[in-house]
């Protein structure tokens, strides 16, 4: 082993998420954030919307396999200034190579919820006797990564018919809940 190699085994990559403001991690224990370590990240959250964050992350490896990445669950967390950490849960959508310079190798993923997932399908349905509760949680129940609640203070009439037609999932949740004049957010 040549002494390069051997100094730089004994002090690490020089990366590392420990004392951050952002940091990045993976749902699965799959070891895939440990190889990247985000830098810095952008983005816009609503109500009513799906978040969308753009992270810039740094590895010492310029050769990722970066299609690992595309589906994973992920989570970026940004340190408050009292001390607690604000995090945001979603599915990486993509993922790129900006570049590499003096050793350190720069990659974007995006982030976004697993709910954008049901822009992905379009399809026809007729809902029958049901409220708009029981037709969301029909909806998501295709949707397993989709984990959601509701917290309504009162019944919902119920719909003698409620047709979906040739619109995307996500189209129709949020004409759905916009019918009943119901928000939704990510926590």
């Amino acid at each position: 082993m040549d002494i390069l190699a051997e100094i730089g085994s004994m002090f690490g990559t020089g990366l590392s998420q420990h004392a951050r403001l952002v940091t990045l991690a993976s749902a699965q224990d799959r070891g895939l954030p440990e190889s990247l370590m985000a830098e810095q990240f952008t983005g816009r959250e609503a109500i009513n919307e799906l978040f969308a964050f753009n992270v810039d992350a740094l590895s010492v490896s310029t050769d990722l396999d970066l299609s690992v990445f595309i589906g994973e669950e992920l989570t970026i967390a940004l340190l408050q200034p009292d001390g607690s950490r604000r995090a945001w849960h979603g599915v990486c959508a993509n993922a790129s190579w900006l570049g590499a310079d003096g050793g350190v190798a720069r990659y974007r993923l995006r982030l976004e919820p697993a709910l954008a997932m049901l822009a992905q399908r379009r399809d026809s349905y007729i809902f029958q006797d049901k409220n708009a509760q029981d037709i969301v949680t029909e909806l998501l129940s295709d949707y397993p990564q989709v984990r959601f609640e509701f917290d309504v203070a009162q019944d919902m009439p119920r719909r003698e018919i409620c047709t979906q037609y040739r619109e995307s999932d996500l189209d129709f949740f949020v004409r759905l809940l916009a019918s009943e004049g119901l928000s939704w957010r990510f926590e």
